[in-house]
């Protein structure tokens, strides 16, 4: 564009000087994205965990567990405790497993009755993972009935 003096010659503006109206260099089209190439990026976000989703079957009598259905734990507790509103029958037909989901034990010994709970001893060093309970309670008044659910370890 050039510029038009008073005595009605044109003579070439220079290519630094602005001209009215138009933009400075800086709002340039071209001069925002080298601006922006230069800015640093910001790091990629850790994706986030799959939620976790297992299927919770719970026996007659089931009041609680001290692991949850659910739940991602960290660290691991010593024990895993489910509670019955009545006393379980002293059979050894009760049982509680705790297994990854490879199909690995994740229990440290047989689990035991102590009258309304069924105890386990869990495996403390365990890896990330998700693990299935699976559990039999036998009861006088409806037999030996199954339940079952899940959890996931997330250690630091």
């Amino acid at each position: 564009m050039a510029h038009r003096p008073q005595d009605g010659h044109s003579t070439p503006t220079p290519a630094n000087t602005p001209v009215p109206g138009s933009l400075p260099p800086s709002a340039d089209a071209n001069s925002n994205a080298n601006t922006n190439a230069n800015k640093p990026k910001a790091p990629a976000k850790k994706p986030a965990a799959k939620p976790v989703g297992f299927a919770e079957k719970k026996a007659p009598h089931f009041i609680s567990s001290s692991i949850s259905n659910n739940a991602t734990i960290t660290p691991v507790p010593s024990f895993l405790t489910l509670t019955f509103d009545t006393i379980l029958a002293k059979s050894t037909q009760s049982f509680l497993i705790v297994k990854k989901n490879d199909m690995t034990d994740a229990t440290a010994a047989p689990s035991s009755i102590v009258d309304k709970t069924l105890v386990v001893q869990l495996n403390t060093q365990v890896t990330d993972g998700d693990y299935y309970v699976h559990y039999v309670a036998c009861f006088a008044d409806v037999g030996c009935k199954d339940g079952k659910f899940g959890y996931r370890v997330n250690l630091p």
